[in-house]
């Protein structure tokens, strides 16, 4: 949900005539206009970055465990997904981006 709220903020601003910004919720990101660069956070080590993205008029989202924990789901299971640390997308909309991280990430390696 925090995905596609961001985004419907995202396209009032660009309703309202915004054409550049970056906006920001707990990691996932929507860069409009730009180039914006996008520090991601490595998965073990919480001071350091694994990758910088730059990004125009993309939008990026990481699923992980490193914050919130076992909070996804493998639903062919039915228990939370522990195989990878985490898993980024970038992607048109913020939208598509949160939902395939997360469907990505509780898939593990095969994702």
């Amino acid at each position: 949900v925090k995905g596609w709220s961001v985004q419907k903020g995202a396209e009032l601003l660009s309703a309202a005539g915004a054409r550049r910004f970056c906006l920001n919720a707990g990691g996932d990101v929507i860069a409009s206009g730009g180039p914006w660069r996008v520090g991601v956070r490595h998965p073990e080590h919480a001071d350091r970055l694994c990758t910088v993205l730059d990004l125009t008029d993309r939008a990026v989202a990481t699923s992980a465990r490193y914050e919130r924990g076992d909070h996804i789901l493998d639903a062919r299971t039915g228990r939370p997904a522990t195989g990878l640390l985490s898993m980024t997308v970038v992607a048109p909309t913020l939208t598509e981006a949160d939902s395939v991280a997360t469907a990505a990430f509780a898939l593990g390696a095969e994702g």
